[in-house]
């Protein structure tokens, strides 16, 4: 059985369909509510989803499924050999400006609304279809900050503090912002 079986799902699922079917089937069959019985069913679950939600893993593990699918076709030519291995050294996938601008405004307009928990989704998603990118990665620290600061105001400390620790793992380069965080980090630990 397919990891993609496991989970119900087509192999063309988006990281969202991916985690949706995955937190249907973990509520499902989780040992705690399903009995112990279902626990090998639920670390098969479990397993299936780490390696489809990883864009490099699920990149690989659909290779092992179609061993046939290939970048290029090898041929002799020295010429081909180059296209070859330039080929296999690129991302996942490729960076796609389209994409990343329409998913940046998502992010923007959740935010600009004061939309701050779907700020937060949003970005995450924007984060892990363009690992490593700054500018995604300070959307997601902004978006968790001011989630962060939004529980402040509601006086649920405790989760503010997981919003601004989350906040502050995901922005190391803008100065400015890391001392807002670490200031509301402080002022969360106080109350």
């Amino acid at each position: 059985m397919t990891h993609y079986q496991l989970l119900q799902i087509s192999p063309r699922a988006t990281p969202e369909q991916i985690k949706q079917a995955y937190r249907r089937l973990a509520r499902k069959y989780h040992p705690d509510v399903a009995g112990e019985e279902n626990r090998d069913r639920f670390l098969k679950i479990n397993e299936a989803y780490q390696v489809l939600r990883n864009p490099l893993q699920r990149r690989e593990y659909d290779r092992t499924l179609n061993p046939k699918k290939r970048v290029s076709s090898p041929t002799s030519s020295p010429k081909s050999s180059q296209a070859t291995a330039s080929a296999s050294s690129f991302t996942p996938f490729e960076f796609d400006v389209e994409t990343y601008t329409l998913m940046k405004q998502r992010v923007r307009s959740a935010y600009e609304r004061k939309e701050y928990a779907i700020a937060v989704k949003l970005a995450d998603e924007l984060a892990l279809r363009f690992t490593g990118h700054p500018t995604a990665q300070r959307w997601v620290a902004l978006s968790y900050h001011q989630r962060g600061r939004e529980l402040l105001r509601f006086k649920q400390f405790k989760l503010a503090q997981i919003y601004l620790n989350k906040a502050l793992a995901a922005q190391s380069r803008d100065k400015t912002l890391l001392d807002a965080i670490r200031k509301d980090l402080v002022l969360s630990s106080r109350i």
